[in-house]
C-alpha cells in the first residue's frame, strides 16, 4: 500500500456540507477519478479515507488534512489532478506528500475570525482583551458526556485582536485542538457573549487557517 497524506481547502458553500457529506463525496470524487483506492478488509469494506480534526458545519479552511491509502504509486502532481477534476470548485487539493508525522500529534489550531456586532461598543478590542485575560473563563462545553461546565482559558494559547470600527473586529486564533482539550472557536465566541455585555453578533465567519504540532509547526 501506498500512503498519501492531502492538503485541501473547504470554502465558499462547501462549509455547509457536513463532515459525512464530505468523506461521501471524497469517496464519489475517488471513484470518479478512477484512482487506486485501497479498501479495508471485512463484511463491509470501505475505502481508506480519514480527515484530520474536521472542520465544524458552517466554517471553512484553507489548509486541512486527509490521509488515504492508495494500491498504486502515483506522481503527486497525477494525484492531485485527477482528484481536483472530479471535485466541486469550493473543494480544491493543494498539495500531496509521505505523511512524516501521525495526525495525533496535532496540539493546535489557528482560526481567522472576522465578527460584526448588532450594537457598536465602545473601546471593543480593549474590552475583549480584558475579558480573554481573565484567570477563568466558564462556559457550556460540549463534552463526550455531554454538556458540561468547562474553563476554557487554558485552552487559548493566543488571540490577536483588530478592531475595525465599533461593531466590527477581526479576532486570530490559536485554539487547542488536543483530545480531550480541544476548542472551537465559536465557543470562545460564546464565552465574548457570556462575559461582555452588549456583545451580540449580527454576522460570524470562521476559517481555519491550519493545524500545527505542539511546537507550532506545521504538520508534514
Amino acid at each position: 500500500m501506498f500512503k498519501y497524506r492531502l492538503t485541501f481547502s473547504k470554502t465558499g458553500y462547501a462549509k455547509y456540507v457536513s463532515h459525512l457529506d464530505l468523506m461521501r463525496m471524497f469517496q464519489r470524487a475517488f471513484k470518479r477519478a478512477e484512482l487506486p483506492i485501497a479498501y479495508s478488509n471485512g463484511f463491509n469494506p470501505h475505502q481508506k479515507i480519514s480527515i484530520a480534526f474536521p472542520l465544524p458545519l458552517g466554517v471553512t479552511g484553507t489548509k486541512e488534512y486527509m490521509d488515504v491509502e492508495l494500491t498504486e504509486s502515483l506522481l503527486f502532481s497525477e494525484l492531485i489532478e485527477r482528484l481536483n477534476n472530479a471535485l466541486p470548485t469550493d473543494i480544491r487539493i493543494l498539495d500531496a506528500h509521505i505523511p512524516e508525522i501521525k495526525t495525533s500529534q496535532i496540539k493546535w489550531a489557528a482560526y481567522s475570525v472576522d465578527l460584526e456586532l448588532k450594537h457598536p461598543i465602545s473601546n471593543l478590542a480593549q474590552k475583549i482583551q480584558n475579558v480573554l485575560e481573565q484567570p477563568t473563563l466558564i462556559v457550556d462545553k460540549k463534552t463526550k458526556k455531554g454538556v458540561a461546565e468547562t474553563d476554557i482559558r487554558p485552552m487559548i494559547h493566543t488571540v490577536q485582536i483588530h478592531q475595525k470600527s465599533d461593531i466590527e473586529v477581526k479576532l486570530n486564533l490559536l485554539l487547542s485542538c488536543a483530545d480531550g482539550s480541544n476548542l472551537k472557536a465559536s465557543t470562545l465566541i460564546d464565552a465574548l457573549k457570556k462575559y461582555l455585555d452588549g456583545f451580540e453578533t449580527d454576522r460570524i465567519n470562521i476559517n481555519r487557517d491550519g493545524l500545527f504540532l505542539e511546537n507550532q509547526t506545521e504538520i508534514f
